[in-house]
């Protein structure tokens, strides 16, 4: 057979070769790890932004909401200071009114009285004579 140094040689050679793929698959593996890793990071990187995204929507949209709720706030209060200012103002105009009214009657009374004291003067005069 083959000398022992010979089988030796060749057995260093086939353990290197053996050694070297071994290495060479270590560094495959970690290289796909990594990359799995990062793509991984990656998705979750995208996943988060989709997150802020959706995170940054919702708030625009309760924005949105809030904004109306505010502009109908706003809406009813005016319409209701409107009301308010309506209905005082109608107040004022019957409160206006009853004055006017009782100072009509009360004007008629005191021409009533002078009517009737002049027409007892005109009375009394005349039975003097």
């Amino acid at each position: 057979g083959l000398s022992r140094k010979l089988q030796r040689r060749r057995w260093e050679h086939h353990e290197s070769v053996r050694l070297g793929l071994i290495e060479e698959a270590k560094a495959l593996r970690n290289k796909i790890m990594l990359e799995d890793e990062e793509s991984q990071s990656a998705q979750k990187s995208s996943l988060l932004a989709g997150e802020k995204k959706k995170l940054k929507e919702e708030k625009e949209k309760m924005q949105r909401e809030l904004e109306k709720m505010l502009m109908y706030e706003m809406q009813m209060a005016k319409a209701r200071a409107e009301r308010e200012a309506r209905i005082q103002a109608e107040r004022e105009k019957e409160d206006r009114e009853r004055r006017a009214e009782a100072e009509r009657k009360k004007q008629l009374e005191i021409r009533k009285r002078e009517e009737m004291e002049a027409r007892y003067q005109k009375k009394l005069a005349e039975r003097e004579r």
